[in-house]
């Protein structure tokens, strides 16, 4: 499948990406680098606010029906997020209709009518939704654990605000927020699928949006510093135990960082095969093992998780200590496991490559994260070349930081800092630990 998009930038500083594919479809991006991250305390949920507002109705589509209604009859889908770093407006239409869509969502930059009905309205909507992530289970276990190893300065929540901020929010407000936050300068276009003729397609995105404001966008990111932690969250009713082992990544999210965190992800995959292996294959104390990734601005953690049942608590983590020493100790992975690692890959691979809207996505997060175009064919090359060496190389400090040891779920009687450090010596010492008054979780 062939990969090669183009980068360009409009004369008010509007980045755009082409991504031209053999398809019938075109999944278009119009993303703004600014999202709850940016946000101050008293203005978390506003870019979420925002996001709502500007799809419920312009000057000239009086509501978001309307809007639905006009890109259904031109054979299209459209939708809205807000994120940790972005506001996007995104969707995916029939090639030969591309310009009914960014004709949309132009407008709904430019001509969003804030109405005062509608803002009460989903002022309520968008409390109800905090209150279901807040029911929400796995996302109740990942507050939980970010609040515990960021000292309560990161909040999985914060996209959504708080009760108190979406209930205060004007119609002034929000517009003089967004009227200092999206800039062409910090504004993405991205178009993936088919492309016949790509000078005119630049002209067309010129057009429609030469009223973004050229200005520079300053970043507020609170700094978050990893402390790790001990801790269990009760969760009564629930019959299995939930345990999560955390260590820093090695390496911040940096274009320089690319070849070391991709061998990361390949340890990770191995050390995964292995707790498998031990705690399901051999030992049938857990149904699978999961692979834990947590970003919290530049500051991120990896690491590993298992459910099994209250009472195979103190065995489940003894095993996963035991494993990892064994990994850390005698670097057992090898050039035919690599080697088969990036035999899945290639399927993922060529998963995406077949979708516009996976390209789309694949091309906006590489924007986001290190401010260039996701160059498909150096990356494959990269992660090609990797060895059983270089993994060993780049994650020879993997288990050298303080661990984190995270549990939810039924109450069990086990002091898991004490099972760890018993069974994987070369474990560094913990700091600022965070357990009960008697030294177990209960």
């Amino acid at each position: 499948m062939q990969y090669n998009p183009t980068i360009h930038k409009l004369s008010n500083g509007v980045t755009v990406i082409l991504d031209p594919m053999v398809a019938a479809t075109v999944a278009v991006s119009v993303c703004f680098k600014s999202g709850s991250r940016d946000e101050k305390p008293c203005e978390h949920g506003i870019t979420h606010f925002c996001e709502h507002m500007l799809c419920k109705g312009t000057t000239r589509f009086a509501a978001d029906v309307d809007i639905n209604d006009y890109i259904y009859d031109n054979a299209g889908t459209r939708g809205a997020r807000t994120g940790q770093d972005k506001m996007e407006l995104y969707g995916t239409i029939l090639a030969e209709n591309v310009e009914c869509l960014l004709d949309v969502f132009a407008d709904q930059l430019q001509n969003s009518v804030f109405d005062d009905a509608k803002i009460e309205r989903e002022r309520t909507i968008i409390a109800d939704e905090l209150r279901r992530a807040l029911d929400d289970e796995n996302r109740a276990k990942a507050e939980f654990i970010v609040q515990n190893i960021s000292l309560g300065a990161y909040s999985v929540y914060h996209t959504l605000g708080t009760h108190e901020n979406i209930a205060s929010f004007t119609k002034k407000q929000m517009k003089m927020f967004m009227a200092r936050r999206f800039s062409g300068k910090n504004c993405l276009v991205c178009v993936s699928g088919r492309i016949d003729n790509p000078e005119k397609l630049l002209g067309i995105i010129e057009r429609k949006f030469a009223f973004l404001p050229a200005f520079d966008v300053s970043e507020y990111e609170p700094a978050v510093t990893y402390a790790p932690a001990v801790a269990h969250m009760a969760q009564p009713g629930k019959k299995n135990v939930d345990v999560t082992v955390l260590m820093p990544h090695l390496y911040p999210r940096k274009p320089e960082n690319i070849f070391r965190r991709m061998c990361v992800n390949c340890f990770n995959n191995y050390l995964n095969h292995e707790l498998f292996r031990v705690l399901r294959s051999e030992n049938g104390l857990v149904y699978g093992v999961g692979i834990e990734n947590f970003d919290m601005n530049e500051t991120g953690v990896n690491g590993f998780s298992a459910q099994t049942a209250p009472e195979n608590a103190a065995r489940m983590v003894t095993l996963m200590a035991q494993t990892a020493q064994a990994v850390c100790t005698t670097n057992p992975i090898t050039d035919a496991f690599v080697t088969r690692y990036n035999k899945r890959c290639q399927l993922g691979d060529a998963l995406w490559l077949e979708s516009p809207a996976r390209r789309r996505d694949r091309l906006v997060g590489t924007w986001l994260d290190y401010d260039m175009v996701y160059d498909f064919h150096d990356v494959v090359r990269m992660g090609r070349s990797i060895t059983a060496n270089d993994v060993i190389t780049h994650t020879s400090g993997y288990f050298h930081n303080p661990v984190s040891i995270l549990s939810a779920g039924a109450e069990f009687d086990a002091n898991v800092l004490q099972i760890w450090h018993d069974n994987f010596s070369k474990s560094a010492p913990m700091q600022s630990i965070m357990i009960s008054k008697d030294n177990k979780c209960h």
